[in-house]
């Protein structure tokens, strides 16, 4: 019985052959992650944060218009704007700018009692461009700079 033999140059040479391959492949991808098109990119946005008691849908709602309303004024420039009718009218529908939103536990500090305690945060990240055209609508435009807007409590 014959045992066939590996022939080592054919075998190194199907090797070379293959990393070669992948070297071209490799660099075909990384050409192509140059030039692809970046990918979508979030939406802008402006952060409004208002306390809350619990997490109920009621809580939820007030506190999403008063983030909003933290967002207006900052944008304003002015602490009154939310007397002008309209102003307050377009605060209430709140929920119509919302992108998203979630809970933030932070550590506080009574002070009656000195005692600490968790105050419960709802954060709201409102759609920018939405938000900018209510603005605008209002007569009131993007009256600050464009940089984004965190408004805390």
């Amino acid at each position: 019985m014959r045992v066939p033999f590996l022939k080592a140059p054919s075998l190194f040479a199907q090797t070379g052959a293959r990393v070669r391959n992948d070297l071209r492949n490799a660099a075909c991808v990384r050409v192509l992650l140059v030039f692809a098109p970046p990918l979508a990119a979030a939406p802008a946005t402006y952060t409004g944060e208002a306390p809350v008691n619990s997490q109920s849908d009621a809580e939820r709602s007030g506190a999403i218009k008063n983030a909003l309303a933290k967002v207006v004024i900052e944008r304003s420039g002015d602490a009154g704007i939310l007397a002008r009718d309209e102003v307050a009218k377009a605060v209430a529908k709140a929920e119509q700018y919302v992108l998203q939103y979630r809970y933030r536990r932070d550590a506080v500090v009574d002070p009656a009692s000195n005692a600490p305690s968790m105050q419960l945060i709802l954060v709201a990240e409102f759609d920018r461009a939405a938000v900018d055209r209510m603005l605008d609508g209002l007569g009131l435009g993007s009256a600050q700079t464009s940089a984004p807007v965190s408004a805390a409590p």
